[in-house]
């Protein structure tokens, strides 16, 4: 994980001799930097603690894009342009788109890094990274019809209902404690809301 997280961050740009990171083509890096992509540990990612570490080493990363790689489509396309009707300047077209598919190959693993990490990850309303397992450990749970309703935001015919579409066992939210249903209240706030809208619509 930590060659491949190297690689992500670094940029090193030689325009002289049209070379980027020791490569002189995006398809070649962009292959090099998947191959890192393929080895790393990604597993590692599951553990809270760390996806907060590596969300808040990773938080200025578009940033540095934008300072050090400005490469952007509309660009791309006025020099592709330029270069047709000047000649003379496809060399320099050709470097730019270059390094423009870099770019969009680094945020492309980048926001592929932060997907695996943000059931994860939360961000305080002060810009703060953390992990709610880090305030409490043990999961909080709404145990019986009645508390689970509450959650839902209905009455407990219709939370009995729905416990009875068997929610908790396909999106793995809950389980039951003997005949007690028991809902994961940290696991179902994850839920996308379209999802949970969907879910408080099923009927037995």
């Amino acid at each position: 994980m930590q060659e491949f997280l190297k690689e992500l961050i670094r940029i090193e740009i030689n325009d002289k001799e049209k070379c980027f990171n020791g490569y002189y083509s995006a398809e070649a890096y962009t292959k090099y930097l998947n191959e890192l992509y393929a080895a790393a540990n990604m597993s590692i990612l599951v553990d809270e603690r760390y996806a907060a570490i590596l969300h808040t080493q990773l938080k200025d990363f578009m940033t540095m894009l934008d300072a050090y790689l400005p490469m952007f489509a509309e660009t791309v396309e006025d020099m592709r342009h330029d270069a047709e009707v000047d000649k003379n300047l496809k060399c320099e077209y050709d470097w730019y788109k270059m390094l423009f598919d870099i770019r969009n190959a680094k945020i492309y693993y980048y926001e592929e890094l932060m997907n695996i990490m943000s059931p994860q990850v939360i961000v305080k309303s002060d810009g703060k990274v953390g992990v709610k397992e880090l305030v409490d450990d043990k999961p909080k749970l709404a145990k019986g019809v009645e508390e689970i309703a509450k959650v839902l935001g209905c009455g407990k015919t219709k939370a009995n209902e729905i416990i009875q579409s068997g929610f908790m066992k396909e999106y793995e939210v809950g389980h039951y404690n003997g005949r007690t249903p028991v809902l994961e209240i940290d696991k179902w706030e994850r839920l996308p809301s379209e999802l949970k809208s969907k879910i408080c619509k099923k009927r037995s």
